[in-house]
């Protein structure tokens, strides 16, 4: 819509003759206004000096966003009176409403469904009467009845926002039921504005997404002969989300005119003479009742028993559809409420659904916690890990409990920082190094503010005393959950080069702090380290880059690479090649090099190292998905993968969905690609001579080993162990288990956003937004000894 001022905008081939005139005319056309500074009375205000009978209709209707012929709504209709009770010229009033005769009529969601009278609480109200100071088009204060319930006090500040308006020119702020606003006034004709709100206070805490509240006047002489205000809110996602409409519809009514009252000689004896009960109070809308019991309570066990199957999703081929996100969305919120005895008795009744201790763990509160660790006997020596790892990968990722927003404060997480410190407790207390770890590595995931500086010191205590790389490395991967580690120290660690180096870049790279010059280079020296092992090089080079994606410095190592001869330094050119063509900022490279490293020998160099991205073909509502694959490789032996898939939005911004990362040297290395990824990781080690690629001056072999280490929205979890020991290796490949589908990864994720916007037609429209997604991946490895042969499936 057209401002005021986009229409006196002059064409600029008008001359000035032409545009003096358009100016006049604009000015002429806004005569009505208080000398565009609000010094004279506006006609319109006017109309309220005199009484009048108007016809009130308020109407309500709401629909999901993607059914919009399944509306259901109210519709109030009454008699309004208008009275003056005190006038001092046209620009300040003490204003007496009389509401007569509402009622109430409710329409289905049926698409032929009409408006049918319904018994209510009006009623019983029956016929009320209420009190507006107005001046200068502003609603300073109203008096209503405090006894009167809050549903009908809003709508009666409601009504009587509708008599706010200043005629101002240009924009300016009011504060009605919608809350405070920007205000524009726009005159159409002699007879007819608009009043346009706009950017209103609480929109966006509250989930609105798009909002329009427009009202038109209409004036007959010196009255008021028309009034239609509307407005139309869209909560939460433009496709999954709710459509609020409402409006208000005032038609004078000429055979039903209030009887004038004599005028007060001054406010002073106008208000004194108002009724003995009424109070003075603003014209926002009284705040709502608590209405956290209005939710309707059903049977915990019941409920339970209805999911049973999504909640049973631990075999192969089960879990990650859309079952399991349903049961998540009905079973969380009640879960969230159910006291500690409740949680219990339903994880005595129904312990054996493992979907039922995630959602427990992803519950987040000190109740679950108390609840687990009383029925799974997490403080004891003999402590079942299984379901105890189940419950706390689950609790890793309660990092965003419902939230309430009321008014503009985020009432939030209280409860959770508690249950975060308990489980910070657990890790200090359990027996088993096992379930210690996972307890640690949950309660950094889950941390926020005030509880994420405990952990955060437990970690690095931890880390101090630590003596081998075993010990350091889930600290570090605590560190890398909490995402706020000191660069330094873990630049400190990824430095050593052993076996907790990566964990150390894992943590560095989800660190949200910004790397300086010196732990640049810090980073780029461990990278160009021929004694490190290939698979650190190259996480440290692909963290270097993503950090600090500049040409000149991926030039300067590329020449460091080049002139390093033998495998890895074929390997890392490969890696450095592929970010090339993968950052942006790195496409022009080429251009920057001398000759013989734009030469076939150093674009093109040995090995089957690799960085790829490529589309599925994935498209929803304008989003879409892109795989990222990285690899690294030696002698053929696939030393780290990592494959990440990410969904872009319709702004080409990328949203972390899912990374799967294999890594077959050891259990204790994390690359996490992306700050906020999950991902599957497959760890080996000793396999060398199964693979040909054993060193014959390397001393003793290590033994054989795999496991999986996961990650979910970022949070890292404890490995899983697969096999350990030559002989458990060769019965898998006898026995051909190991190419049998095996669940590595059930997760579920979930997201609230509740709150509350006033509605224009006088009441709290509540919304509680839920999504949520269900993971499942299955894994089969398939091994050939006599074609030298690996591939892992994912």
């Amino acid at each position: 819509m057209d401002s005021a001022e986009n229409k006196w905008r002059p064409h600029r081939a008008m001359g000035a003759g032409v545009w003096c005139a358009v100016a006049w005319c604009a000015l002429a056309g806004l005569a009505a206004l208080p000398g565009l500074a609000g010094l004279q009375p506006a006609r319109p205000w006017g109309a309220l000096g005199a009484a009048a009978a108007f016809r009130l209709e308020t109407t309500l209707q709401l629909n999901d966003a993607a059914r919009a012929s399944k509306e259901i709504g109210y519709k109030l209709r009454a008699r309004l009176l208008l009275r003056p009770r005190w006038a001092r010229d046209t620009s300040e009033y003490l204003l007496e409403f009389q509401l007569l005769s509402p009622k109430l009529y409710l329409r289905g969601k049926h698409v032929n469904a009409d408006f049918m009278p319904y018994d209510s609480e009006w009623d019983s109200v029956g016929d009320t009467t209420f009190y507006a100071h107005w001046s200068h088009g502003l609603i300073k204060e109203v008096y209503l009845n405090p006894e009167e319930s809050t549903d009908v006090a809003n709508y009666q500040k409601a009504v009587l926002s509708l008599f706010q308006f200043q005629m101002l020119s240009g924009e300016h702020n009011e504060t009605d039921v919608s809350g405070s606003c920007d205000v524009l006034y726009e005159t159409i004709s002699a007879d007819v504005f608009r009043k346009i709100k706009r950017r209103c206070v609480g929109d966006e805490e509250a989930g609105v997404v798009s909002a329009r509240r427009l009202a038109r006047y209409s004036l007959s002489g010196q009255r008021l002969q028309a009034l239609h205000a509307e407005e139309l809110l869209a909560v939460g996602h433009a496709q999954l989300g709710l459509k609020l409409r409402s409006w208000h519809s005032l038609q004078a009514d000429d055979g039903g005119l209030a009887a004038a009252v004599p005028a007060a000689p001054d406010l002073a004896a106008a208000l004194a003479q108002l009724p003995a009960g009424l109070r003075p109070e603003p014209l926002s809308l009284r705040p709502p009742h608590d209405d956290a019991d209005e939710d309707e309570v059903e049977d915990l066990g019941a409920l339970v028993q209805r999911w049973a199957g999504a909640l049973a999703d631990d075999a192969a081929g089960a879990g990650g559809g859309a079952e399991g996100a349903r049961a998540a969305l009905q079973l969380l919120p009640a879960l969230r409420r159910a006291p500690r005895a409740a949680l219990q008795a339903l994880l005595r009744a129904h312990g054996e659904l493992p979907g039922l201790l995630r959602l427990l763990g992803l519950a987040g509160t000190r109740a679950a916690v108390a609840a687990a660790a009383a029925e799974l006997q997490l403080g004891a020596r003999d402590a079942p890990l299984e379901p105890a790892r189940v419950f706390l990968a689950a609790f890793a990722g309660a990092d965003d409990p419902e939230v309430v927003v009321w008014r503009t404060v985020s009432i939030a997480r209280l409860a959770q920082d508690g249950a975060v410190l308990d489980v910070l407790r657990l890790a200090d207390e359990a027996r088993p190094q096992e379930l210690a770890a996972a307890a640690l590595l949950a309660a950094a995931a889950a941390a926020r503010r005030p509880a994420a500086p405990a952990v955060r010191d437990a970690a690095l205590r931890g880390l101090a005393r630590c003596q081998d790389a075993a010990c350091r490395a889930p600290r570090l991967l605590a560190l890398a959950n909490l995402r706020a580690a000191p660069p330094d120290v873990l630049l400190q660690h990824a430095e050593r080069a052993d076996a907790a180096a990566p964990a150390a870049l894992a943590a560095l790279r989800a660190a949200d702090a910004a790397l300086a010059g010196p732990q640049l280079e810090r980073l780029e020296r461990l990278a160009l380290r021929r004694d490190v092992e290939l698979d650190v090089r190259a996480a440290a080079l692909e963290l270097l880059l993503r950090r600090m994606p500049a040409r000149p410095l991926a030039a300067h190592v590329l020449r460091e690479l080049y002139a390093e001869r033998g495998a890895a330094g074929h390997e890392l050119r490969r890696v450095l090649w592929g970010l090339v063509a993968e950052l942006p900022a790195l496409r022009g490279l080429p251009k920057l090099l001398h000759p013989e490293l734009r030469g076939w020998d150093a674009a093109a160099p040995a090995g089957s190292s690799s960085v790829l991205a490529r589309e599925p073909g994935w498209a929803c509502g304008g989003w879409r998905a892109e795989l990222q694959a990285l690899q690294v490789a030696a002698a053929g032996l696939l030393r780290r993968g990592a494959v990440r898939l990410q969904a872009l939005d319709p702004a080409n911004r990328t949203h972390d969905v899912l990374s799967v990362s294999v890594s077959p040297r050891t259990r204790n290395v994390s690359h996490i690609v992306g700050r906020r990824s999950s991902q599957v990781e497959v760890w080996t080690r000793g396999l060398e001579a199964f693979g040909g690629g054993a060193d014959a001056d390397a001393g003793a072999a290590e033994e054989p080993a795999a496991g999986l280490a996961l990650s979910v929205g970022g949070a890292r979890l404890p490995d899983v162990q697969l096999f350990r020991g030559q002989a458990e290796l060769l019965g898998h490949v006898w026995a051909a288990t190991a190419s049998t589908p095996t669940p590595v990864l059930r997760a579920l994720r979930a997201r609230w956003r509740a709150g509350r916007v006033a509605l224009q037609a006088g009441l709290w429209a509540r919304a509680r937004l839920g999504a949520a997604g269900a993971l499942a991946l299955d894994a089969h490895a398939t091994l050939s000894l006599w074609i030298n042969v690996g591939n892992d499936n994912t």
